[in-house]
This record gives structure tokens, C-alpha cells and sequence, in this order.
């Protein structure tokens, strides 16, 4: 379901071509003075005038503590379904999305954070259900590169997840869609795991 955005947000900038690398919502008149940046796997298919259900629960739930929210992702690569078709374009893209996204930290306001909000990257699935080995790896190294980038800037120490998601040990940050109300509205604080090299998650 697609809708449009309320009247006290707008869309103040989009870095998109064949991909969106950027998606920046501002609050009207807000006396907020963090920005936020939000990383999720890849861009659906909300835009300048419509939201699609994740940016939708964003705008409801998170974006009101936040003078804008700045939305990333692991891959530019726009797609609703059958991402496993853009594996070549995910690794070709990895690096000019890590750059867009570092511009992005270098120029926000000294009060930014960061919600990791990718959903559990060691689990994507294909067309037909089942997990597809090559698109998780394609994602993970895209988002090992992004944050090991994120670990060199202030926003290091003031990440946040939604909830924690992932089995045992290797965690990443739970995905927008399906998290309870109470969950959006009190963001957990987050940490690398010591000494993961693959960027797993802990809760501070």
C-alpha cells in the first residue's frame, strides 16, 4: 500500500538514478536538532511523493524525535521482489554507495545517530522461499564495506536498532516491518560484536 506523506513531512532531497541512493525526509518546522540516518537492505519503491509501508512506519514512529531522517542502504539497487536478479549490480555498486554514504555522515549535524535497520542479511531470500546463498553474500560484503567505513566516524558510537534480529551470535538490526509500536518508539543502543570482522550486532 502506497500513501502519500503527511503534511508536516516533506522529501527535501534524492540522490537517484537507475538506483536511490539517498532518500532525505524533513520534518516542517520541527524544534529537533538530530538528523538520522537509516540503513536498510535496499530501496522499494517510495520516492519524493509516496511512501511505501517501510517509510511509512518510519515517518509514524521514529522520524517525530528527528529534525530529518536520512535513508541509506546496504545497496542502492531498487527492488520489491527477486533482489537474487541484481547480485552483479549489488557488488558493482558497493563502492560508489559507500562513498554517497560517507558524504552523507560528513555533512550531517554533530547530534546525528545511526538506526542499523537491514534486517537479518544472513537470511535473504529467493523467488522460491528458500535462502539465496550468493545474494546474502553479495549483501553482506556491501554491508561489512559500509560499516567498517561507519566505524571510522563519530556515528560509531550512537548506533541503534529497532530490535535485534538473527540467531545466536550474529545479530544484525531488525528490519522496520512487523516491529511493535513500542519497539520504534524506544530504539535500542547497539555495538559491534568484538573482534567480528563480519559486523554482527550486540545490544550496549
Amino acid at each position: 500500500m502506497i500513501n502519500s506523506y503527511p503534511e508536516n513531512y516533506k522529501v527535501t532531497d534524492i540522490n537517484r538514478m537507475n538506483c536511490r541512493y539517498t532518500l532525505e525526509i524533513s520534518a516542517v518546522d520541527s524544534d529537533k536538532e538530530q538528523d538520522l540516518i537509516v540503513l536498510m537492505e535496499n530501496p522499494s519503491v517510495g520516492d519524493e511523493y509516496e511512501m511505501d509501508p517501510t517509510i511509512q512506519r518510519l515517518v509514524n514512529y521514529v522520524a517525530k524525535n528527528y529534525k530529518k531522517m536520512i535513508i541509506v542502504n546496504v545497496t542502492p539497487v531498487v527492488a520489491t521482489s527477486n533482489l537474487d536478479k541484481y547480485v552483479y549490480e549489488i557488488s558493482e555498486q558497493k563502492h560508489k554507495n559507500v562513498e554517497v554514504v560517507k558524504n552523507i555522515i560528513d555533512n550531517v549535524s554533530d547530534k546525528a545517530e545511526l538506526l542499523v535497520a537491514t534486517g537479518d542479511l544472513g537470511k535473504v531470500k529467493g523467488p522460491d522461499g528458500r535462502r539465496a546463498s550468493e545474494l546474502c553474500k553479495a549483501l553482506q560484503d556491501s554491508y561489512v564495506e559500509l560499516m567498517d567505513m561507519v566505524e571510522k566516524t563519530s556515528l560509531f558510537n550512537h548506533m541503534y536498532a529497532i530490535k535485534l534480529v538473527g540467531d545466536g551470535n550474529k545479530r544484525f538490526g531488525g528490519h522496520p516491518l512487523y516491529k511493535s509500536a513500542d519497539c520504534m518508539d524506544n530504539l535500542t543502543g547497539i555495538k559491534k560484536v568484538e573482534g567480528d570482522d563480519a559486523w554482527h550486532l550486540e545490544e550496549k
